[in-house]
Protein backbone atom coordinates (compact mmCIF):
# COMPACT_ATOMS: atom_id res chain seq x y z
CA UNK A 1 0.00 0.00 0.00
CA UNK A 2 2.88 2.58 0.73
CA UNK A 3 4.27 1.62 -2.52
CA UNK A 4 1.10 2.56 -4.33
CA UNK A 5 0.93 5.87 -2.30
CA UNK A 6 4.09 6.73 -2.98
CA UNK A 7 4.23 5.85 -7.13
CA UNK A 8 0.74 7.69 -7.42
CA UNK A 9 2.33 11.00 -5.85
CA UNK A 10 5.64 10.84 -7.56
CA UNK A 11 3.67 10.22 -10.53
CA UNK A 12 2.58 14.05 -9.72
CA UNK A 13 4.60 15.65 -7.76
CA UNK A 14 8.57 14.06 -9.36
CA UNK A 15 10.91 17.05 -9.55
CA UNK A 16 12.00 17.94 -13.33
CA UNK A 17 15.37 17.07 -12.08
CA UNK A 18 14.40 13.72 -11.00
CA UNK A 19 12.44 13.25 -13.93
CA UNK A 20 15.33 14.18 -16.35
CA UNK A 21 17.86 11.94 -14.63
CA UNK A 22 16.17 8.96 -13.30
CA UNK A 23 17.54 6.37 -15.70
CA UNK A 24 21.10 7.72 -15.40
CA UNK A 25 20.89 7.64 -10.93
CA UNK A 26 18.63 4.22 -11.60
CA UNK A 27 22.32 2.91 -13.77
CA UNK A 28 24.68 4.12 -11.57
CA UNK A 29 22.93 3.10 -8.71
CA UNK A 30 22.92 -0.72 -10.22
CA UNK A 31 26.74 0.01 -11.38
CA UNK A 32 27.87 0.01 -7.33
CA UNK A 33 25.70 -2.38 -6.60
CA UNK A 34 27.52 -5.03 -9.07
CA UNK A 35 30.95 -3.43 -8.40
CA UNK A 36 30.17 -4.10 -4.74
CA UNK A 37 28.98 -7.82 -5.20
CA UNK A 38 31.88 -8.31 -7.33
CA UNK A 39 34.43 -7.03 -4.76
CA UNK A 40 32.72 -9.55 -2.21
CA UNK A 41 32.99 -12.34 -4.23
CA UNK A 42 36.46 -11.52 -4.67
CA UNK A 43 36.94 -11.39 -1.30
CA UNK A 44 35.52 -14.53 -0.65
CA UNK A 45 37.13 -16.58 -3.55
CA UNK A 46 40.34 -14.74 -1.49
CA UNK A 47 39.85 -16.19 1.70
CA UNK A 48 38.22 -19.74 0.34
CA UNK A 49 41.73 -20.11 -1.42
CA UNK A 50 43.47 -19.17 1.81
CA UNK A 51 45.00 -16.20 0.58
CA UNK A 52 45.20 -13.62 4.09
CA UNK A 53 43.95 -10.12 2.70
CA UNK A 54 45.33 -7.53 4.85
CA UNK A 55 43.20 -4.34 6.30
CA UNK A 56 44.83 -2.20 3.57
CA UNK A 57 44.03 -4.44 0.58
CA UNK A 58 40.48 -5.02 1.76
CA UNK A 59 39.83 -1.25 1.56
CA UNK A 60 40.99 -0.81 -1.61
CA UNK A 61 39.19 -3.76 -2.91
CA UNK A 62 35.99 -2.66 -1.39
CA UNK A 63 36.52 0.64 -2.78
CA UNK A 64 36.96 -0.07 -6.40
CA UNK A 65 34.24 0.92 -8.42
CA UNK A 66 35.84 -0.15 -11.59
CA UNK A 67 33.98 -3.59 -12.61
CA UNK A 68 36.56 -4.61 -15.32
CA UNK A 69 39.45 -4.21 -13.22
CA UNK A 70 37.21 -6.67 -10.19
CA UNK A 71 37.46 -9.15 -13.25
CA UNK A 72 40.68 -9.09 -13.70
CA UNK A 73 41.52 -9.84 -10.32
CA UNK A 74 38.89 -11.94 -9.79
CA UNK A 75 40.34 -14.09 -13.31
CA UNK A 76 43.59 -14.40 -11.62
CA UNK A 77 42.64 -15.11 -8.28
CA UNK A 78 41.14 -18.17 -9.43
CA UNK A 79 44.58 -20.13 -9.92
CA UNK A 80 46.23 -17.39 -7.73
CA UNK A 81 49.18 -19.07 -4.98
CA UNK A 82 49.78 -15.51 -3.70
CA UNK A 83 48.36 -12.17 -3.41
CA UNK A 84 51.09 -10.68 -5.14
CA UNK A 85 49.99 -13.19 -8.78
CA UNK A 86 46.28 -11.09 -8.26
CA UNK A 87 47.71 -7.39 -7.03
CA UNK A 88 50.82 -6.52 -8.12
CA UNK A 89 50.27 -6.82 -12.35
CA UNK A 90 47.94 -4.12 -11.82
Amino acid sequence: MYDEAREEWFKVYQPAWLVKHKAELLAEGEAKGRAAAKAELLLSLLEQRRLVVPPSLRERVLGTSDELQLQRWFTRAVTATALEEVFDAC
